[in-house]
């Protein structure tokens, strides 16, 4: 038997033995044969870039309308104007405001791009991939990892950090969540008091291992109450069939 065709046998093995577990579909199984083969930078169309280059103009570029912004400097506030990406990833960390809260919550929205963005500035091809099959379809689920699950009080953070230290799904760690797709890319969780859009907006290798990564946003609210965020994570993993971990949450 020549190397190709022991490879391919191996493959195979590889993928009869998740289909006897009972991990593998379409998704999982697409994945098995591309696990050693290079993968690209794709990026989503909602980030309006089309390469590395053009999302480093693109922090650049003024927003069509500044943000009035308040910042926490040491015991105090002041207020600043917020004009592009640029200014909203240098002072991300201390923006505790805005001149209402409907603007506090697009300007929060709009820095969730501005993070991204940011994000892809690491970004370089993957020499392997244990994510390229992954896409929010409806086996999403036991693959997506716990800290996707809005958490709101002291207690389900703490059991939340539990969960990540035991690579728990987002299935396993909340019961009741449900996803509907709309695109392999964007899908829609629902838990019982919490909403939240799911898009993956980026896939690359974001820490220079050579492992492919995703660059994911989730734009999560309570289904009763005013709390809304948008955060962006880079999730990965590196054997097939296992949840995703995440490699980092971005501000």
């Amino acid at each position: 038997m020549n190397f190709a065709a022991l490879s391919f046998h191996i493959r195979g093995l590889t993928l009869l033995t998740l289909l006897a577990a009972g991990w593998a579909d379409t998704t999982l199984a697409a994945a098995v044969f591309a696990v050693n083969r290079p993968a690209p930078i794709w990026i989503s169309s909602r980030l309006a870039v089309a390469s590395v280059a053009e999302a480093k103009a693109a922090l650049a570029a003024a927003f069509p309308d500044a943000f009035d912004a308040h910042v926490k400097r040491g015991d105090s506030h002041a207020n600043i104007v917020i004009a592009n990406c640029r200014d909203y990833v240098r002072l991300v960390d201390s923006i505790v405001g805005a001149a209402s809260d409907q603007e506090f919550r697009v300007l929060r929205a709009t820095g969730a791009r501005c993070v991204a963005l940011d994000a892809l500035q690491t970004a370089r091809p993957a020499e392997r991939s244990f994510v390229a099959g992954f896409g929010l379809d409806q086996s999403a689920l036991r693959f997506l990892p716990a800290r996707l699950a809005l958490t709101v009080s002291p207690d389900d953070e703490a059991r939340l950090i539990k969960a990540e230290a035991r690579q728990t799904s987002l299935k396993d760690f909340q019961r009741d969540v449900r996803i509907r797709s709309s695109s392999r890319n964007a899908a829609v969780l629902t838990a019982n008091y919490w909403t939240a859009d799911l898009t993956i907006d980026a896939r690359g290798d974001f820490d220079g291992d050579g492992i492919e990564d995703l660059l994911i946003t989730r734009r999560a609210s309570l289904n009763r109450g005013s709390l809304t965020t948008a955060d962006v994570f880079i999730l990965t993993r590196t054997r097939l069939g296992v949840p995703l971990r995440v490699l980092r949450a971005l501000p």
